[in-house]
């Protein structure tokens, strides 16, 4: 997968955000019950059938997902002045967090007391990025 190689900012790059956001939203978007159920699953994968975990190996689809959130990430450069793109840190550039993994840990901490020490959290590590 040669893309995998390519800049996350790069017109290839973007066009693949494109594509997968497409069929994303086809598919999960728009029902807060099958996006939360189709995250739940992807976190899960550490416990599928082993020929499926094998499948995720063989067509690389975590470091595959891992791109795909960079080229999100590099798509919001063209939503911030470039002096503001300049000043973020490098890790508010390059998430390494999977914005999956954000939107379950805020729907769980939603589903409790919002003032509870979860969200409380969750905002603070929001803001830090």
């Amino acid at each position: 997968m040669a893309v995998l190689d390519e800049d996350p900012a790069s017109p290839q790059a973007q066009a693949l955000k494109a594509r997968w956001t497409e069929l994303i939203n086809q598919n999960v978007t728009g029902n807060p019950d099958i996006q939360a159920g189709a995250l739940a699953a992807w976190n899960d994968r550490a416990h599928w059938p082993a020929a499926l975990r094998e499948r995720v190996r063989e067509f690389r689809i975590e470091e595959v997902v891992n791109f795909l959130a960079r080229t999100l990430a590099a798509s919001w450069k063209a939503y911030v002045a470039s002096s503001g793109w300049a000043r973020l840190s490098e890790r508010q550039r390059n998430p390494t967090e999977p914005w999956n993994e954000w939107y379950l840990r805020a729907r769980a901490a939603l589903e409790e007391d919002p003032p509870g020490e979860k969200a409380q959290a969750l905002v603070l590590r929001m803001t830090e990025l």
